[in-house]
C-alpha cells in the first residue's frame, strides 16, 4: 500500500510540474510573440522618409 502511495504521489507531482512547465513555457512564447507583433505594428505605423520629408526632390527655381 505505501509503494501504491508513493507511486501515486510521484504521478501527481510530475502531471502538476508538468503542468507548471507547460504554463510557463507558453508564457514565454506569448511574450516574445507580442514583442514581434509590437515591433512589427511599430514598422508599419512608421512613416517612411518620404512622407515625413517629401519626395526628396527640392523645387527648381
Amino acid at each position: 500500500a505505501a509503494m501504491q502511495r508513493a507511486e501515486k504521489n510521484i504521478d501527481e507531482l510530475l502531471e502538476d510540474l508538468n503542468q507548471r512547465f507547460h504554463q510557463l513555457r507558453q508564457r514565454s512564447i506569448d511574450e516574445e510573440l507580442f514583442d514581434v507583433i509590437s515591433g512589427f505594428e511599430a514598422l508599419a505605423h512608421k512613416p517612411k522618409a518620404t512622407e515625413r520629408w517629401g519626395s526628396g526632390r527640392r523645387a527648381e527655381s
